[in-house]
């Protein structure tokens, strides 16, 4: 869970996907009373340092998901605090720079886990996305951006003259967005909506 707390966002893990695992005191106190032969009481202490480590290694993997989610809310700030709806292309490359891991690690954290945030739950990987064009200012704009702006333009159009990916591409040019027709055609296609000659009524 991504929540303001006193203006600033904190993140909840959730324990269910934590488990918790402890070393039962029952093995402690055979090792410390010597209840067993040399070979045995070996094995035993492999164990108990096998589960510590994987104790370890899901404490670290938590507090990773926690330093991932902090960075994706510092760049992803537009969306996070002021509501804006859209978010800004973001690669794992970034976020792994900004933590100091790898971006291999930053795609093992994200996979299949969700974020419960103000404005909905999204998917780790919804927050990022690749520059699909240009503003006015030569910024990048983001996927997300582009298709909330094609299911916006296609939801007002008049449906006895739907608007062509062309005629898309030159609105969003005119709004200051700068995406090519092949974009649009690939968004509007992930989004399950027709071209313009199926949507006529």
């Amino acid at each position: 869970t991504l929540k303001i707390v006193e203006d600033e966002y904190v993140v909840i893990i959730n324990d269910h996907i934590t488990p918790n695992i402890i070393i039962s005191p029952r093995y402690r106190k055979m090792i410390s009373r010597g209840y067993f032969d040399k070979e045995t009481m070996a094995f035993v202490r492999d164990r108990i340092n096998s589960a510590k480590f994987l104790i370890k290694s899901i404490f670290m993997r938590m507090r990773t998901l926690e330093r991932v989610s902090l960075s994706i809310i510092k760049f992803q700030h537009d969306f996070f605090y002021n509501g804006s709806g859209t978010m800004q292309p973001l690669t794992y490359a970034v976020i792994a720079q900004d933590i100091g891991v790898s971006e291999s690690t930053i795609s093992r954290v994200v996979k299949h886990k969700y974020a419960e945030t103000p404005y909905g739950i999204f998917a780790f990987k919804d927050f990022f996305s690749s520059t699909a064009g240009r503003d006015d200012n030569y910024d990048n704009i983001s996927r997300q951006m582009v298709k909330s702006n094609i299911i916006r333009l296609i939801d007002t159009e008049d449906k006895n003259s739907p608007l062509s990916d062309q005629e898309l591409v030159d609105i969003l040019k005119s709004d200051g967005l700068n995406v090519s027709r092949r974009i649009i055609a690939k968004y509007r296609d992930e989004l399950g909506i027709l071209n313009s000659r199926l949507r006529k009524e």
